[in-house]
């Protein structure tokens, strides 16, 4: 396990998480608010998201 891993908040915006995304090659991204875990991002979400015209 990476003892201090990448997350995002539920209020970050898609732009900025599919930049993380690409800059650290990540595929997947917990979505963590006030220290839970309330979600996973993937590489598909952001897709879905950004073709829909959301």
């Amino acid at each position: 396990m990476t003892p201090d891993p990448f997350s995002v908040q539920s209020d970050t915006s898609i732009e900025n998480v599919a930049n993380l995304m690409v800059d650290k090659s990540f595929h997947t991204l917990p979505v963590v608010d006030n220290g839970k875990l309330v979600g996973i991002v993937g590489k598909a979400d952001i897709l879905k998201t950004l073709t829909s015209g959301v």
